[in-house]
Order: C-alpha cells, then sequence, then structure tokens
C-alpha cells in the first residue's frame, strides 16, 4: 500500500489496468503527473541553493500518518515555504515533529515535487 494518497478531480478517468508486461507508457506518466498528496510529521529537513539565482529549494522527510516508518521525501520551491520563520527552522532543523500536508507530483527518483505545503507549529 503506498502511503502517498492519490487526488483525482471530478473530471479526472481512473488508470486502466495494468497491460501485459505492466502498466504501459501512457498509463505510467498519467500516473506520474497525477495530483498526490502526503500529511505526516517533518523528520528532517533541509534548503539547498539552487543555481546561480536567489532561488532555493525545501527537502522534507516525512513520516507519513498511520505509517511512520515509510519515509517520504517531499521537495519544494523555498516560495512555497509560508514565512521566513519557517524557511529558517526548516534550514536549522528545529521543525522536526512539525504538522506538514504537502500536495503536488512523484519524480522519477520517487520524491514528491510540491506544488503546496501546509506547515503547522
Amino acid at each position: 500500500m503506498d502511503v502517498v494518497s492519490q487526488r483525482r478531480d471530478e473530471h479526472d478517468r481512473p488508470v486502466s489496468g495494468k497491460g501485459v508486461f505492466g502498466p504501459t507508457r501512457a498509463e505510467e506518466e498519467n500516473r506520474m503527473e497525477s495530483d498526490l498528496e502526503v500529511s505526516g510529521a517533518i523528520v528532517d529537513s533541509w534548503v539547498e541553493p539552487c543555481g546561480e539565482d536567489d532561488s532555493s529549494r525545501v527537502v522534507l522527510q516525512v513520516a507519513p500518518k498511520g505509517r511512520p516508518r515509510e519515509l517520504v521525501f517531499v521537495e519544494a520551491e523555498a516560495s512555497l515555504v509560508p514565512d521566513n520563520g519557517w524557511l529558517l527552522d526548516l534550514s536549522e532543523n528545529s521543525c522536526h515533529g512539525s504538522p506538514v500536508r504537502a500536495f503536488g507530483r512523484r519524480m522519477l527518483n520517487g520524491f514528491i515535487a510540491a506544488t503546496h505545503l501546509q506547515l503547522v507549529r
């Protein structure tokens, strides 16, 4: 059972069954592009600079609710973090155990590329 729940809009059609050799490429791409949600507690976090511009990204290691031993990595642009106080706390690891809810898409490496973050103190 996957610890990340898949979110679908009303107009989305469910992915069809597996082909003879597993999912087809189109089915795999559909799964990779689907909106996902992970809710849990922050276990570890860090902030990484991205290139020469001023942007950076946040990486969260999340223990999902109900399955705390199955850790999920969530990457997000720093601009998705609510404020600079949170960004500082995430970079200094002073928010471990804080609840988080992330929405995004699964990347090829298995991480979740967040499009929206909800952080709670």
